[in-house]
């Protein structure tokens, strides 16, 4: 479970994500609504309010490409998509496409490390997310603190470019 906000506008996230992962190979799911802020798109909207709220999410099988006792870097192959609020220029829009990044972990000092991704969906509009964070692990209990970043790039299919940005939390749970 992850949530966090913006520092523009009162925005929020909240979202969930599932991951599998044996040795070499894994799956990733993930899924968030996304709130730019009241009045963004429409006058007093809410993060419950279909007018303002994005839903994004991700699947992915994951490759190891380096795995020892202090760090873990995979690549990422798979989808995503991003479906926009019923207000602004791309009211009701979906688009869905192939999405690639790059994702890891790096224990610092005891209980303490960084993780975190970066994943670009190149068409049919390029839309990358970017995290880093900082992890306490607690045996199967990690807490995450860090800053995402999600940006919309304007195409040909999309009227209007938007970022969102601001400080996340997580409560991850391993079993």
């Amino acid at each position: 479970m992850f949530g966090g906000g913006t520092l523009r506008r009162g925005g929020g996230a909240v979202g969930l994500a599932l991951a599998a992962e044996g040795e070499r190979w894994g799956i990733d799911l993930n899924f968030a609504g996304l709130y730019r802020g009241p009045g963004v798109l429409a006058p007093g909207g809410s993060f419950f309010d279909s007018s303002a709220t994005y839903a994004h999410g991700s699947a992915h099988f994951t490759a190891v490409v380096v795995a020892t006792d202090i760090e873990r870097i995979r690549l990422e192959l798979g989808g995503a998509f991003l479906v926009w609020p019923n207000a602004g220029p791309d009211a009701g829009l979906a688009v869905g496409g192939p999405d690639v990044g790059v994702s890891g972990q790096m224990r610092l000092l005891g209980s303490l490390g960084i993780e975190g991704y970066a994943r670009l969906m190149p068409i049919p509009m390029p839309v990358t997310d970017v995290l880093a964070a900082l992890a306490f692990r607690l045996g199967p209990v990690a807490l995450t603190a860090g800053w995402r970043e999600l940006s919309v790039h304007k195409s040909d299919v999309n009227a209007a470019r938007f970022a969102f940005s601001g400080p996340q939390a997580g409560l991850r749970l391993v079993f």
